[in-house]
């Protein structure tokens, strides 16, 4: 007889930090739990994935150093 194991919850660790931050607050976006600071979304989880949106400015200094 198989027995299923349950999946380690990964993101456990990401979400409890993100919700320690200052002013975040969570909401359900894309089918997932995503993350606002005002009416700002900066980041959700995708199945794979934390995906983070980035000020342009951060995101052109973090690409141009590889």
């Amino acid at each position: 007889m198989d027995v299923m194991m349950p999946i380690p919850d990964r993101a456990a660790p990401y979400r409890d930090r993100l919700l320690s931050l200052p002013g975040v607050m969570p909401r359900r976006m894309f089918g997932t739990q995503a993350y606002f600071v005002g009416p700002a979304m900066f980041a959700f989880f995708s199945p794979p994935a934390l995906v983070v949106r980035l000020p342009h400015t951060v995101f052109t200094e973090a690409m141009a150093g590889g």
